[in-house]
């Protein structure tokens, strides 16, 4: 059985991570010009939208299935897709190796140009960090539901 307070947070930090990759994606496609962004959109919000629905069932229900395909999808998409390779990968250590002084061969080697932009606008690249920052605070729990004895 999973706390209802620990619970309560994978489900709000999951939410809200979902919605600001929708909002930052959305941002994206608009000022690169790049539509093919628009895709974290149409899987951001519905995949929130059904972790708060399997949210309030298992506030209800204590069924086994139920919980399981709760902490996978949370691990899956907003955790592993989202906060790891998107928040981290793409957007935290993309801006640090790039302030560091990161070669410019190798920068792009690790982040070709079209997918990937070079840090040229603030809200974009706070919302891109902020995916990776909500990470921590997302794994953690869930990290010690799994490592629970």
């Amino acid at each position: 059985m999973i706390p209802e307070n620990v619970l309560k947070k994978i489900t709000w930090l999951a939410v809200l991570m979902l919605i600001l990759t929708a909002v930052h994606h959305a941002y994206g496609a608009v000022i690169y010009h790049t539509h093919w962004r628009l895709h974290m959109v149409f899987v951001g919000i519905p995949v929130a939208l059904l972790i708060g629905w399997q949210y309030r069932l298992l506030q209800r229900k204590k069924w086994y299935w139920l919980r399981y395909t709760y902490l996978l999808l949370v691990w899956l998409i907003p955790v592993l897709l989202v906060g790891l390779y998107e928040g981290v990968y793409n957007h935290l250590l993309k801006d640090i190796l790039y302030y560091a002084g990161l070669s410019p061969e190798t920068f792009d080697s690790m982040f070709p140009p079209p997918a990937y932009e070079k840090p040229n606008d603030l809200i974009f690249e706070i919302t891109g960090v902020l995916q990776g920052l909500l990470y921590f605070p997302l794994q953690r729990p869930l990290l010690s539901l799994l490592f629970k004895r």
